[in-house]
């Protein structure tokens, strides 16, 4: 990884709570650190770390057909955001963006409900808690399974394939059960891509 400094700035769309969002980025910006290595800032507001701004989702997203919210057009919505954490970072800060909601997402062309959708310059990704609930329940659990996804998408947008090895945070879940599954951390043959000059 060529960059000192990682910034993901994170947006958030719906109905969400704020303490639990708040929760999200503290114990995020941890993981990122320990999972990466180098400096990594999780924020909703570049100017104030404690403020969470909760956006609405836009009109003409949602598919009554579907009954879901298509992320194309989210990936659009959210490019303001990506646009003005850019331009307060310095030059030697990767910075990327990722969105957070409550509403079930569709992607065009994939039949079937999804967990999370990332755009095709990697700079965007959105994340759904919608289907992050289940046994065991409660926020602890929803907030466990976001995190570890979160985690897999910062991968992607860095870069790095999906993975096979058993509990990487880089392995693709189809369920639940395969995120529970995963530890909230890159294997060594991720960290080895990422540091090694592979990706």
């Amino acid at each position: 990884m060529a960059y000192l400094k990682f910034n993901i700035r994170l947006s958030s769309l719906g109905k969400l709570d704020r303490k639990f969002l708040l929760g999200f980025q503290k114990e995020f910006q941890k993981i990122l650190w320990n999972a990466i290595g180098i400096n990594a800032l999780c924020f909703f507001d570049e100017t104030n770390p404690k403020a969470v701004e909760i956006y609405k989702i836009p009109k003409g997203v949602y598919n009554f057909k579907k009954r879901k919210y298509c992320t194309f057009p989210l990936f659009t919505f959210s490019r303001d955001a990506l646009l003005k954490a850019i331009k307060r970072a310095d030059s030697d800060t990767l910075v990327k963006v990722l969105v957070i909601t409550g509403a079930p997402l569709y992607k065009r062309n994939v039949d079937g409900p999804i967990f999370s959708d990332i755009e095709c310059g990697n700079d965007i990704a959105i994340v759904s808690t919608s289907r992050m609930k289940g046994y065991p329940r409660g926020p602890k659990s929803i907030r466990q399974r976001l995190l570890k996804e979160s985690l897999y998408l910062v991968g992607r947008m860095i870069g790095l394939p999906n993975c096979m090895n058993e509990g990487c945070a880089m392995k693709h879940a189809k369920n639940i059960d395969d995120i529970d599954k995963k530890n909230k951390a890159y294997c060594n043959d991720c960290l080895n891509r990422l540091y090694g000059g592979k990706i």
